[in-house]
């Protein structure tokens, strides 16, 4: 038998596969505390100039009829109404915000861009993580680097809330992201890899539902617990509870073939049969065999030879590592993924941070705002795993896409429009209903989004080869963190080009949106083994052809190569 005949015949959702499922939740919930924590932390209190104790406030600090000016006061308060940066500091209101980190370290006025920078640091580190963890869980295993990593996390993570210095906070909340990728890249992966595809939609992609509880669970911390540094240690208890789950992890079984241990596969494969209690599973269950792969030097299945049987059996591929993994990404046909996957993940992220980090500036309570943009995610990723079951995971992506970016579309040229111009377009009389009606397209927007991310991440996990899954899966978050990184960048940025946030994420959604329709649908098929496998799936799903087809490397496939490849293909994936 084949894995996914194995993982079948030994319970397919037994105890092993809930043992993963557990600890990809905890991860999960972890990741929307994490990823968003900033909101919280990074909280700006109402603030002024602290005064001289010989002027009272009125005197001393000028106003715009409402409010004290945040970063000027009067050089004279008597004499003269010339004013000056603040001299002595600031008072802060904590009575509603509570103690953040922009009050403990001043970082207001001329240093109001250092939150935003420590955000953009922690996502930098998010990438670095991507670097290493994905190659290390291909070169050691899944379950060795996902241990030591969780290890690691709590570690710097508890010693964050101990920071005497932004410097300091900056740092570790920058090892806090890189420790990160190494832990979720190889634990999603796993989560894949033990599941067979008929359940692979459904129970891989529930875990990421939970992120959403790890928003509304953060809520509730921020809501109550008004000082960052207790804040922050109770967002990392979902990590602390993973740490016993992680060393009862098994090892991927499909990682092991990959690396040509066929006896240790086999050996892996009856203590999850025997841990899900299966009735009659065979000893050996594992074939040593698999489809032939000979190959040209391209990488290529060839056509057999006079008397070769078409299923002639040969080893399975082995795992590439380091280098010769990262390099093989960036070869056809796995660079069409590559690309097209680095530009959405970068589209997504650039998305999700400016919908998510940008919830103060709508109308309305900011705790609010965040649980509902948070909140929204849970019926649009219901739904998108219904839409993936339904039609695939290409046109979920595209509906997602396209409607984000025509809500980011409609809040960039609605007030310019209504303001501008005074046009009372919707019946818009007032700031306050403009602003509710913004809100309201911000949330419809995320809604939108949340039916892409799901199918997202399944092609993340189906569409790249064993032999380099997670080095492309690193790859992937690594190339698209530049748009978590960028996210704050352009949100401050709008504060000298009002609107240019949005405008950047709407033409990036659009684009997103048109270009994965160049990758196959991977709907009720097996996980390509190799880039052979990956070459056959292009050719079998394609949406566009031109002429006559050529596969990737340029080479004109004569009728029957394809008739052998596909054969092959559909033996494999049993079709």
């Amino acid at each position: 038998m084949d894995v996914d005949q194995a993982l079948k015949a030994a319970n397919p959702l037994g105890r092993t596969q809930f043992l993963i499922f557990t600890a990809s939740v905890l991860m999960n919930v972890e990741t929307g505390m994490v990823v968003l924590s900033h909101v919280f932390l990074a909280e700006v209190p109402p603030h002024y100039c602290s005064r001289n104790s010989t002027y009272l406030l009125n005197d001393s600090a000028p106003t715009d009829g409402s409010n004290y000016a945040e970063c000027k006061e009067y050089v004279n308060p008597i004499s003269s109404s010339e004013t000056q940066t603040c001299t002595s500091g600031w008072v802060y209101d904590v009575e509603i915000t509570g103690q953040s980190i922009v009050s403990e370290w001043d970082l207001v006025c001329d240093k109001d861009f250092l939150p935003g920078l420590s955000q953009s640091l922690l996502l930098t580190g998010f990438g670095l993580g991507s670097v290493i963890g994905g190659p290390l869980a291909d070169t050691y295993g899944r379950r060795p680097t996902i241990i030591g990593a969780v290890v690691l996390f709590n570690v710097v993570g508890l010693a964050v809330s101990l920071a005497p210095s932004f410097a300091v906070f900056t740092t570790l909340r920058l090892l806090m992201g890189g420790i990160f990728k190494a832990v979720r890249i190889p634990l999603m992966n796993l989560m894949f890899e033990f599941l067979i595809p008929k359940y692979r939609p459904v129970m891989g992609l529930i875990p990421s539902l939970t992120g959403i509880l790890g928003y509304v669970i953060m809520t509730g911390f921020g809501y109550f617990v008004r000082d960052w540094r207790y804040f922050h240690l109770l967002i990392m208890s979902p990590c602390v509870l993973l740490m016993p789950f992680s060393w009862f992890i098994p090892e991927s079984v499909r990682w092991i073939i990959s690396q040509g241990d066929n006896g240790k596969a086999e050996l892996g494969m009856q203590k999850v049969a025997k841990c899900n209690k299966a009735v009659n599973f065979p000893n050996p269950a594992l074939s040593t065999k698999r489809l032939m792969d000979t190959r040209h030097s391209d990488g290529l299945r060839r056509k057999p030879e006079d008397g070769e049987d078409d299923l002639v059996m040969a080893d399975k591929p082995k795992c590439q590592t380091g280098l010769q993994a990262v390099l093989q990404l960036f070869k056809q046909p796995v660079l069409t993924v590559t690309l097209v996957l680095c530009f959405d993940w970068i589209a997504g992220s650039l998305i999700f941070f400016g919908f998510s980090l940008s919830t103060g500036r709508f109308a309305g309570d900011p705790y609010l705002n965040f649980l509902l943009i948070a909140v929204v995610d849970a019926p649009s990723r219901v739904i998108s795993i219904f839409l993936v079951k339904k039609l695939g995971t290409v046109k979920p992506l595209v509906f997602g896409f396209m409607g984000a970016g025509i809500t980011l579309v409609v809040i960039t040229v609605l007030p310019y429009f209504t303001v501008k111009y005074d046009v009372d377009l919707f019946s818009i009389e007032d700031e306050q209903r403009l602003g509710a009606i913004l809100t309201s397209m911000a949330v419809l927007g995320k809604f939108s989004f949340g039916i892409a991310i799901p199918a997202l991440h399944l092609l993340l996990g189906e569409l790249f080869p064993t032999t380099m899954r997670n080095s492309g899966t690193a790859v992937v978050h690594l190339i698209g963190n530049i748009g978590s990184v960028s996210s704050p960048i352009l949100l401050y940025l709008d504060k000298f080009f009002n609107g240019l946030a949005f405008i950047i994420m709407a033409v990036f959604a659009f684009i997103a949106g048109l270009i994965i329709l160049i990758l196959p649908d991977t709907r009720n098929v097996v996980q390509p083994e190799s880039p052979a496998d990956l070459q056959i799936l292009f050719e079998q799903k394609r949406r566009f052809s031109f002429g006559r087809r050529k596969n990737t490397f340029g080479q004109n496939l004569t009728t029957d190569d394809k008739e052998v490849e596909l054969k092959a293909f559909e033996k494999a994936s049993h079709i």
